[in-house]
């Protein structure tokens, strides 16, 4: 287990790029900006990261970017802990599966008590590119306070095939109209990376992936 502290009145970007499980505690007015993308190096393998909005004002903005293919199978979990007022923690996470892949995911948001003006949210998109291919989300919500912003949403979708028959209609070939919706289901996420080197690294790491 790998411990991180997020000092007052910072700004970080951290990429995670391999499964480990790690605790990240922010700090009074922190700011992190956290990346997930990496695969399991074994089936029952699974990574756990936890992060601990310790003090007022403590920010965290957590995309989660996956592919899987062949028999690659995908554990992981999040739990953002909002400890103190006035705290931020959105995770946003989108896997993309095909061949027999599967992923499992688990999203806790969890407010204590006596905290005021809380923001919390929690979404996962999957995309699977086969039938054989599996995923599985359980968000929740556990809530101790009132005065809060909190909720959670996730889907299971297929290539848009309307949307593969218009850009067909465009001029490009079947491949290429699927190989430009895949690259669409992650771009949206990639752009909110503030770091284009960082967005680049990813960008990359995921097309190598499914290839």
């Amino acid at each position: 287990m790998t411990t991180i502290t997020i000092p007052p009145n910072t700004k970080q970007i951290l990429l995670q790029n391999k499964p480990e499980s790690r605790t990240i505690t922010l700090k009074k007015d922190s700011h992190l900006e956290y990346i997930m993308s990496f695969k399991n190096s074994h089936p029952e393998e699974k990574s756990i990261v936890t992060f601990e909005l310790d003090e007022e004002n403590a920010h965290v903005e957590i995309f989660g970017l996956f592919t899987g293919k062949d028999s690659d199978s995908i554990k992981f979990e999040t739990r953002t802990i909002h400890k103190a007022d006035n705290t931020y923690g959105h995770t946003t996470v989108r896997t993309m599966l095909k061949d027999g892949a599967v992923s499992d995911y688990f999203g806790l948001i969890r407010i204590e008590k006596n905290t005021k003006g809380t923001d919390g949210h929690l979404s996962h998109d999957a995309m699977l590119l086969s039938k054989q291919a599996k995923s599985k989300s359980v968000p929740s919500l556990e809530i101790e306070a009132n005065d809060v912003k909190a909720g959670h949403s996730a889907s299971v979708g297929q290539v848009d095939e309307e949307a593969v028959f218009y850009l067909r209609s465009r001029g490009l070939s079947e491949n290429q109209a699927r190989e430009l919706m895949i690259e669409g289901f992650f771009e949206e996420l990639l752009g909110k990376i503030s770091d284009e080197n960082t967005a680049q690294r990813v960008r990359t790491q995921l097309h190598q992936s499914l290839n």
